[in-house]
């Protein structure tokens, strides 16, 4: 197993794409000063799971995406992927790496097949140590494409042969290999410094990863974490156990009242059983004896039917009689009307008459006074006139009585007309 490729885009000074082939047994990184040969060494240890930005010479991890130039705009994600060779191990070297391996234990393989965490991420189909040994990486491929992305709204991925999988994964992947963040497989400048000036047990760590000692330790790790838990578990069960001894006393007095009250709900449903059973029978003679009671009031409710039906006829009978004498009657009043009309006219015609023949006679009046006032006149002049016929009308023209009788008019008129008929009068 051995680096074969690294590839960045995006990455602090690396804008384009930009691929390193590590073809020959040793390769030389050489540049002028700021020329990115320490981002180089960044974006190795930044793929395999570095989460400090200081450790990477930043203030944020957002710092490691090509903020932009002069000429150039800033990238939206910064892409590292590191190439290895996984080629098949040889016999020997299955052997000795099966001599090596401890154990596969069942709570392993369970945790292996649950390794998906929430965003979806599967790494137990792309990295499995139990299935997979004949191989350097727990890969089954013949290269192993390791990546991380970072894009600027902050989210960040890590994949294995194009499959996302989980930090976790990543660290699992490189166990025990001398690959990693923080192993020694990278030195950085001072590192070597570091490591002389260490402590006791921070160098110790050094070696045991460099012995293969690492990976044991881990699982130690992992054993005694997943121990921890099953005594909490172990604790929490006890307490469980405890609470439900005390709850079972109550519960069992509880299930014995539960059967008194059994026996007692049964008694009492063959009660209600029988008591109903003796009151549907009494209900069923009541029934029967309403039953003819209601025949019998429906027979008498026909025969009044009928009658009402009989009475109903002679209601309509004498309502149609009363109608036409209704009509009749409106007839007549129709004519009495009409009658008390013509009698009003002829009323009011009577008195207009008698009004004209009032005036006629009080214009004879006045003309029988002026003949009479005319006559000394007249003889004076040598004129005799009949003033016998003038004279006989003035009883018949009397200004203090009214001459109501027709006849008494027509004699005046007759008179005025031929005065010798008043004389012989």
């Amino acid at each position: 197993m051995r680096l074969s490729r690294l590839v960045l885009s995006g990455f602090k000074s690396f804008a384009d794409a930009t691929e390193f082939r590590f073809d020959a047994p040793i390769i030389g990184v050489v540049g002028p000063n700021g020329c990115g040969k320490s981002n180089v060494v960044d974006a190795i240890k930044w793929v395999l799971g570095e989460r400090s930005a200081k450790s990477l010479r930043g203030g944020a991890m957002l710092d490691v995406i090509f903020a932009g130039s002069a000429t150039r705009k800033p990238c939206g994600m910064a892409s590292v992927t590191l190439v290895f060779d996984n080629p098949v191990l040889t016999p020997e070297e299955q052997a000795r790496a099966l001599a090596h391996a401890p154990p596969v234990l069942d709570a392993e393989v369970d945790a292996a097949n649950e390794s998906v965490d929430e965003e979806g991420a599967d790494g137990s189909a792309a990295v499995d140590r139990h299935a997979v040994r004949h191989r350097g990486l727990p890969v089954d491929t013949d290269e192993v494409e390791v990546t991380r992305r970072l894009h600027a709204d902050g989210r960040s991925e890590y994949l294995v042969n194009g499959r996302k999988v989980r930090l976790r994964d990543i660290k699992e992947l490189f166990l025990d290999t001398g690959i990693g963040n923080d192993a020694y497989s990278i030195i950085e400048q001072g590192k070597v410094d570091a490591m002389l000036r260490a402590a006791p047990m921070e160098r110790r760590g050094i070696l045991e990863e460099a012995a293969g000692v690492a990976k044991f330790r881990t699982r130690k790790v992992e054993a005694q974490r997943k121990l921890d838990n099953a005594e909490k578990n172990l604790v929490l069960v006890r307490e469980q156990l405890a609470t439900t001894e005390r709850r079972l006393k109550v519960v069992k007095g509880q299930a014995e009242k539960a059967r008194r009250f059994r026996d007692l709900d049964a008694r009492r449903r063959a009660l209600r059983t029988a008591v109903a059973f003796e009151t549907y029978h009494e209900q069923r003679e009541q029934l029967s004896g309403l039953t003819s009671q209601l025949a019998a009031l429906e027979r008498d409710r026909q025969e009044l039917a009928a009658a009402a039906a009989v009475l109903e006829d002679r209601h309509n009978a004498a309502e149609a009689a009363r109608q036409s004498a209704l009509s009749a009657q409106h007839g007549l009043e129709q004519r009495r009307i009409e009658a008390t009309g013509l009698e009003r006219q002829e009323s009011q015609r009577a008195e207009m008459a008698e009004r004209s023949l009032a005036e006629a006679t009080e214009r004879l009046r006045g003309s029988c006074r002026r003949l009479i006032w005319l006559n000394p006149l007249l003889r004076f002049a040598g004129f005799q006139p009949k003033s016998q016929g003038i004279r006989a009308m003035l009883p018949h023209v009397d200004e203090h009585r009214p001459v109501h009788n027709l006849n008494s008019r027509r004699d005046l008129v007759a008179t005025l007309s031929d005065p010798h008929a008043a004389q012989r009068g």
